[in-house]
């Protein structure tokens, strides 16, 4: 689950964090797209306290997987219709019925012979698609997720922040996680349900020590843009230091971790491999021994202190910390180096003061047991509960605490098993706290520490529909963005709509200014822009036609109507992908153009860029005139 780590001063540079996602836009040149990134760095937390990587050991949903026989299948029976007459046999409706595709994710071509998948409350189905891609399902109405499998294909999903930066663990291995798939809630027959599948390849190697020999049971993990929902990113090595993944296609970085190693040798940068579709690729890893700081955090009374962070300092000033470690819930650590340098570390529990720092001095091969961090005896600065919109009390909620006056500092918390919350280490002054559920809606509250007694209620949920241009029935795929100006986003953040007699109805959305992209199965991803009130339904159209393109041709000039020959120019998708286009020496250009995207070129600090009209036009002239960027 995504959040912002902790605790840094306000006027301090915070630590570059791991982003997730894909990039929307290239330096920022097209205003529609860069508001996208800035719509997704306000959801996206900096690295501070408590920000979990990929490899968190609470993003890992349980359950198992298993295989289905080609054909339909059907969760459990539901039970009796009510309303039967005593005595008589019971008359259930019959299950609804879903037929759709296996798509390609980036081509949207039918994938075949692949077992598409459905979880939900009562279990597990699944059903094979045919040759053309094509399946169909009958199953009880209610909410599932859905996600599929087969050769050379994974279903993935976009992999949300981390809190806290761990080591690979071994309770990971093969561990699905149905959050990561589209959700999808089934109430009648649905026609053309498609289900989105990511190529993929094979990663094999063999992982050993600095002396060569193999290591066995090594957990290796790949960090990618996309993670597959059926954990295929997470293995342990076999007897002789083999293992396998398979992942999505694309670029992952490599971790590994080992009781008797500290991590993989990166001195010479940082393990990784790009995978290419039906690919196998070989390579060795190799693990060092590393410095090595384990032990426990205590509270003042000698207790387990619970989960929390290990933070590592990064800077001079007493807050200049970042979070580099994970305390488990039995308040034990393991923390790891490769780098031989003096390192100051603190632990910071969940609900707690911070301990004080200790240093410790690390060499290849250091290994520091039995350490132990004390917290200090300090209650907090700020205290109270989370609400739902309805008052029940809202646990495990992570929220940001963000420092409305100079010196103030930003932290990350959430609240305990029975919604209360607590923050401690704050100076006195003005804080903003914000935070946001999928199911409960947004946060969003001006404080004042200190104080005592705070009530943070979500503001509760809300939906969208409208018609749907080009499409009668179907379905579409929506992916939220988050809540404009909102670190912390919750939950699932994928959707499947269905699409009925063109038109469609989406609920249970958070009540905010609300980002997505909405993708239907043969068209790019076009971005929305929605304000959804609690308890209300906001009017939003779509558009679910065949991608146009046109002929676009053009020329650059400078302020004085000059050719500017010399200009970077880039073509933009409607869903922000970038190309790159060549100019002749007068500075014209010609290319194939999504209708409805962009054409951008700089030079230096001069800036210009036009659309291309969503008409019927097979052909379209642009003339981009460079000018100093405001």
């Amino acid at each position: 689950m995504p959040a912002p780590a902790r605790r840094r001063p306000s006027a301090a540079p915070a630590p570059t964090p791991p982003r997730r996602g894909r990039a929307l836009v290239i330096l920022g040149l097209v205003a529609a797209i860069a508001a996208v990134v800035v719509w997704r760095t306000a959801a996206t937390p900096p690295a501070r306290r408590h920000q979990r990587r990929r490899g968190g050991d609470d993003r890992r949903a349980t359950g198992t997987s298993r295989a289905a026989p080609p054909g339909r299948a059907r969760l459990p029976a539901r039970p009796p219709t009510a309303g039967a007459a005593p005595g008589s046999p019971a008359r259930a409706r019959p299950a609804p019925s879903i037929r759709g595709t296996a798509i390609d994710r980036d081509d949207r071509a039918p994938v075949p012979a692949v077992e598409v998948i459905f979880t939900g409350a009562g279990g597990e189905a699944s059903t094979m698609a045919d040759l053309g891609g094509a399946y169909v399902i009958d199953l009880p109405p209610g909410p599932y997720q859905v996600f599929a499998r087969g050769d050379h294909v994974v279903s993935a999903g976009v992999a949300p922040g981390q809190r806290l930066p761990g080591l690979p663990a071994a309770d990971a291995i093969g561990a699905p996680d149905p959050a990561l798939a589209p959700h999808l809630e089934l109430a009648a027959d649905v026609d053309a349900l498609d289900v989105e599948v990511d190529r993929s390849g094979t990663v094999v190697g063999t992982i050993v020590g600095p002396d060569g020999r193999a290591v066995a049971g090594a957990v290796i993990e790949a960090l990618g843009d996309l993670r597959p929902i059926l954990g295929s990113n997470v293995t342990e090595s076999d007897a002789q230091g083999r293992f396998r993944l398979e992942l999505p296609a694309g670029t992952h970085r490599l971790q590994a971790s080992h009781d008797y190693y500290a991590a993989l040798d990166d001195r010479e940068g940082t393990p990784s491999v790009t995978v290419e579709p039906a690919g196998e690729h070989e390579v060795t890893l190799v693990m060092i021994a590393g410095c090595v700081v384990s032990g426990r955090v205590i509270d003042a009374h000698g207790n387990p202190a619970g989960a929390g962070s290990i933070e590592r300092q990064y800077g001079r000033g007493p807050d200049d910390f970042a979070p580099s470690g994970q305390i488990a819930d039995d308040g034990t650590f393991r923390w790891v180096s490769t780098d031989e340098v003096d390192h100051v570390l603190r632990a910071w529990p969940w609900h707690a003061p911070p301990a004080p720092a200790q240093r410790f001095s690390c060499r290849d091969g250091h290994r520091y047991a039995d350490v132990v961090f004390r917290l200090p005896d300090r209650g907090p600065d700020i205290s109270g509960e989370i609400v739902s919109a309805t008052g029940e009390p809202a646990p495990g909620v992570f929220f940001d605490v963000a420092a409305l006056d100079p010196g103030g500092t930003d932290q990350q918390e959430r609240s305990d098993a029975d919604g209360a919350w607590s923050v401690h280490a704050l100076r006195a002054g003005r804080y903003r706290i914000t935070a946001s559920s999928p199911t409960l809606g947004v946060i969003d509250e001006e404080v004042t520490v200190p104080s005592h007694g705070v009530e943070l209620r979500f503001g509760g949920t809300g939906a969208i529909a409208g018609a749907v241009a080009g499409m009668t029935r179907g379905s579409l795929g929506v992916e939220l963005l988050g809540c404009r100006g909102v670190r912390s986003q919750e939950g699932a953040q994928r959707r499947l709509v269905v699409v009925e007699s063109g038109r469609y109805r989406l609920d249970g959305l958070p009540a905010c200014t609300l980002g997505l992209f909405v993708a239907s199965p043969r068209t790019a991803k076009l971005i929305h822009v929605v304000t959804v009130a609690a308890g209300e339904t906001a009017p939003l159209d779509l558009d679910a036609r065949p991608i146009r393109t046109k002929r676009v041709s053009g020329r650059v000039v400078d302020g004085a109507g000059q050719a500017a020959a010399d200009a970077t120019v880039l073509g933009f998708t409607t869903d922000g992908a970038g190309t790159a286009i060549a100019l002749d020496r007068d500075g014209r250009f010609e290319v194939e153009l999504e209708a409805g995207g962009s054409v951008s070129a700089f030079r230096g600090d001069e800036f210009a860029t036009e659309f291309v009209d969503e008409d019927d036009d097979a052909r379209e002239q642009l003339e981009l005139r460079l000018a100093p960027e405001s």
